[in-house]
């Protein structure tokens, strides 16, 4: 990874760097209703070449600078990206963690995999205290992936469900 060690793997998933060749399967999901709800994609937004590899290159530079780490969630086998997480510290000791699963990976406990990975790395390798999630209130699928990695629910923030996992809780 760019400047960061050791990327977790539990033998079926691991995190990795996104790569240019993703570039395909970025559009793909920016075509995808469900990713452009949750994401808040905007009304008319056209997805392109151009625009996936801005987003790559956004998540290099925030990587490079610190600032949050966009990683592909790949299958250990076919190297095939199944979908991402992106971590973003919110102060010194916690981070905001997002995630997705493209749309033929879904319903196959891939996220619950890769949300599990990426706490591990973010307690392990920043030595965040907490990691939180803000999820849509009717996206009952990320609600339980919370639930099944310890995640609490902390009440609502901007009309999301607010979920919080202390280090403590990490295992």
């Amino acid at each position: 990874m760019r400047g960061v060690s050791h990327l977790p793997s539990d033998g079926v998933i691991r995190l990795d760097d996104f790569l240019s060749s993703d570039v395909p399967t970025l559009i793909l999901a920016d075509q995808d209703f469900e990713h452009r709800r949750r994401f808040e994609v905007p009304l008319g937004f056209e997805p392109s070449i151009q625009h996936a590899e801005q987003t790559l290159a956004t998540w290099f530079r925030n990587q490079d600078a610190g600032l949050g780490w966009a990683l592909a969630v790949r299958d250990c086998v076919t190297d095939e990206a199944l979908g991402g997480c992106e971590l973003r510290p919110s102060g010194t000791d916690a981070a905001q963690l997002s995630y997705w699963t493209y749309p033929a990976h879904r319903s196959r406990g891939i996220g619950t995999r890769a949300v599990a990975l990426m706490c591990r790395w973010a307690f392990e390798q920043f030595r965040f205290e907490r990691i939180e999630l803000a999820i849509d209130c009717d996206n009952q699928p990320s609600r339980m992936i919370a639930l099944r990695n310890g995640f609490s629910e902390c009440g609502l923030r901007d009309g999301r469900v607010r979920y919080v996992k202390e280090r403590s809780g990490a295992g």
